[in-house]
């Protein structure tokens, strides 16, 4: 990731001080969001999440485990202040 990041600088290409998300992915929750928040009062922060809506049949997806709808209300949640 390092020498990505330095490699992409020469191209002056930008990045993000920090990415989170990966190995939280499927499972964005209040934690991590809050995680996110805290680090990016000092830095640029990306976050992965997959904010949307379920479906009563997710096909290929469903062995995933996703939950489509939890990870849009944690969004939704922080945009309306129910948590900080």
């Amino acid at each position: 990731s390092f020498r990505l990041r330095q490699r992409a600088r020469l191209y002056n290409i930008d990045t993000t001080d920090k990415f989170l998300g990966f190995n939280t992915s499927m499972n964005v929750n209040e934690k991590v969001i809050k995680k996110a928040l805290s680090l990016s009062q000092k830095r640029s922060v990306e976050l992965m999440c997959h904010p949307g809506v379920n479906t009563p049949d997710p096909g290929i997806y469903a062995e995933w485990g996703m939950d489509w709808d939890k990870e849009k209300k944690m969004i939704i949640d922080h945009l309306a202040g129910k948590f900080s």
